[in-house]
């Protein structure tokens, strides 16, 4: 993954966790289970999963930093845009 783009992930890998301060738990759409969200989108529930799949990808030449990057920050910009006075026009 190299030096650079390591670091970036796992930061956005803990972004994204349920431990982070956005993170909101709530009931699930089906009856029963509990569902946790950070700024809207599901959290990552499985860390170590996840970040196996992430080093998985630079082996097979799949990787690319931008397109998580850029998801997490629309879903900053779309979680200031619902609450009001929070978004600067």
């Amino acid at each position: 993954m190299g030096a650079i783009h390591a670091p970036v992930a796992l930061a956005t890998l803990l972004q994204r966790s349920g431990h982070a301060p956005e993170a909101r738990i709530g009931p699930g759409k089906v009856a029963g289970p509990v569902t946790v969200t950070v700024n809207g989108s599901p959290a990552i529930t499985s860390p170590g999963t996840y970040l196996r799949a992430l080093t998985d990808k630079p082996m097979a030449g799949e990787f690319a930093l931008g397109p998580v990057l850029m998801a997490l920050i629309g879903q900053r910009l779309k979680a200031k845009r619902a609450v009001p006075g929070s978004f600067a026009d």
